[in-house]
């Protein structure tokens, strides 16, 4: 028999449920448990939609990844940089998980990272830089030469052994993206118009669409509470402390309502208010901004009252940081 009910042990309550549950298609890659109110909200998302994230986008990826931050970023702040006098074509700010607040990044030229890298693009290929013109940086890397070469997966790749394990691509980072940390309690997405390079305690997604209106209108769908509530229920990573992973495999299959191209009315007041958010409100205008982008959201997907109600609550129970909380399932 189906069951939902909170439970109080030794001075902590916990939610516990039961309920029936359908097993996993033969493709799928990863079984999460729903209940029939979500397996129900779930399809009518599913159904609402014409494309998802990923439909959108023409990349979704980690940042850079150097298996040795204590030589190429954890260093470099400004002043470090300067002293060593290194040669600025190849040092370049850095976006961290800490750096990224729902609707904008915060980078501070005194107090947060740049990257040393080594790398340059050319004809579409990032390759490894030639040291020799760069005499300050090759100086500093000849230093940490040994630990560098101790990286045994970059010489076994054949590759020089001052490169980045996963450097990405230098145009990646020059556009307009929008960035999510890769753990985080809520959906903290925001708008990169600087092009800074990130980290990979991030993700990145780059449209293919590079207009106004849909880096505005994404960005208002990635941070609403039906696509946090969607993320939550499905992906099926939750980490300590009511964290999640923002994966690639995640971000790319959340829905995008079909109305979201049919109704242009909903569309340009959501593309509107999110405009008004990334001028940075104060905290009482964010908030009711904030709600505002929500209905909008709930509009696009035709969510109803009791919906709604079902989305928060769900989201007030994975949000909870409270030390004398839990939830079982």
């Amino acid at each position: 028999m189906p069951l939902d009910t909170d439970v109080d042990l030794d001075g902590r309550t916990f939610k516990v449920q039961r309920f029936f549950t359908t097993p996993p298609s033969k493709s799928a890659n990863v079984w999460t448990f729903h209940n029939e109110r979500e397996d129900t909200l779930l399809t009518k998302l599913k159904s609402a939609s014409a494309y998802t994230i990923g439909d959108l986008c023409k990349k979704i990826s980690v940042g850079l990844k150097t298996t040795a931050d204590g030589v190429f970023i954890k260093p470099m702040v400004e002043d470090f940089v300067n002293q060593h006098g290194f040669e600025k074509k190849l040092v370049f700010p850095l976006i961290e998980s800490h750096n990224v607040n729902r609707w904008h990044c915060s980078w501070n030229s005194q107090s947060d990272l740049y990257v040393l890298y080594p790398h340059i693009e050319q004809n579409g290929k990032v390759l490894p830089a030639d040291l020799d013109e760069y005499p300050k940086i090759k100086r500093y890397l000849e230093i940490h030469r040994q630990q560098l070469e101790a990286r045994t997966y970059i010489r076994d790749s054949r590759r020089q052994w001052y490169e980045i394990w996963v450097h990405q691509s230098p145009e990646d980072f020059r556009q307009r993206k929008i960035i999510t940390p890769d753990i985080a309690s809520y959906n903290r997405f925001a708008l990169d118009e600087n092009g800074f390079f990130v980290n990979g305690t991030c993700y990145y997604l780059i449209l293919k669409d590079t207009s106004d209106l849909s880096y505005y209108s994404i960005l208002g769908l990635l941070n609403s509470k039906v696509i946090e509530y969607f993320h939550k229920i499905t992906s099926g990573n939750s980490l300590y402390a009511k964290r999640f992973r923002y994966w690639t495999a995640y971000i790319s299959m959340y829905p995008v309502a079909k109305e979201f191209f049919n109704s242009t009315r909903l569309t340009a007041q959501l593309v509107k208010n999110v405009s008004r958010l990334l001028n940075n409100p104060t905290g009482k205008e964010r908030v009711g901004m904030e709600a505002e982008n929500d209905n909008l959201c709930y509009q696009l997907f035709d969510i109803t009252e009791s919906e709604i109600k079902e989305i928060e609550t769900t989201l007030a129970i994975h949000r909870l940081q409270l030390p004398k909380k839990g939830f079982v399932t």
